[in-house]
């Protein structure tokens, strides 16, 4: 595993965030004309989506080529304030002049199967992909939980283990909301994808995955097949494992 990217405080991780995905979005915009990303909720990006509707970045990118997908999604409405969508929405998307048919939530109507099915459609719609192909997004940005589980595929779920599905449903009582997640067919098959960790309630989880090497925990089946895999963590959340001054993870 690539050795993480340590910043010394959560204001440097974000900066060091929002450093790396422009020249992301550059490149994705002089080769395809367009900028996919699918995001995370959670505390831990906000900081990052706030810097990214800042003039000092915003203004530099053509939003109108840029599209936003959910990497999950609580099966609650999108004003409620657990929802993924309205912490983007309030922190990113009513910031900058993103055109609506740029933003691709993941549907609430029906039931979790039905609207799993949808944002599969909509996928595939979208990244025109052929059957039995898998879209490849230019950057998936994902946070950890304490429990090693990322997205919404957690420890020991049937949805960590699908191989064919791009989206499903996720349920159970230790899960608390449903929820519906991309699967790891799709984000291992992303151009990159950046971790954002912060705090000391992490620090357990990361010394897991990194001087550990609990292979079994959601977070370590991230494997891209051929893009890059970067962690971000801020001294808080990486006790003991890196410097705060010593940056391991190359420039993008």
């Amino acid at each position: 595993m690539r050795p993480p990217a340590i910043a010394k405080d959560y204001d440097g991780l974000c900066r060091e965030a929002v450093r790396r995905i422009e020249p992301l979005a550059r490149d994705a915009l002089r080769s395809r004309d367009r900028f996919t990303m699918a995001i995370s909720g959670g505390s831990t990006p906000e900081g990052v989506y706030l810097r990214m509707a800042d003039s000092s970045f915003g203004a530099k990118l053509p939003w109108e080529k840029i599209h936003i997908f959910w990497a999950d999604e609580r099966w609650v409405s999108p004003g409620d304030p657990q929802s993924n969508y309205h912490l983007v929405a309030r922190s990113l998307l009513s910031k900058v002049p993103l055109p609506a048919r740029n933003i691709h939530r993941i549907p609430l109507a029906g039931d979790l199967e039905s609207a799993a099915h949808a944002y599969e459609k909509e996928m595939v719609s979208f990244f025109k992909a052929p059957e039995g192909e898998v879209p490849i997004f230019d950057l998936i940005l994902l946070g950890l939980g304490t429990d090693g589980h990322t997205a919404s595929l957690f420890p020991g779920h049937p949805a960590l283990f699908e191989t064919e599905r791009l989206a499903l449903p996720v349920t159970g009582e230790e899960i608390g909301l449903p929820r519906i997640t991309l699967t790891l067919p799709v984000i291992n098959q992303a151009r990159c994808v950046i971790f954002l960790v912060s705090g000391r309630g992490k620090a357990v989880i990361v010394k897991k995955i990194f001087e550990e090497e609990k292979t079994d925990l959601p977070a370590c089946r991230i494997k891209l097949k051929q893009g890059k895999l970067y962690w971000l963590l801020d001294a808080p959340a990486a006790p003991g494992i890196l410097s705060p001054s010593e940056w391991a993870g190359e420039s993008i």
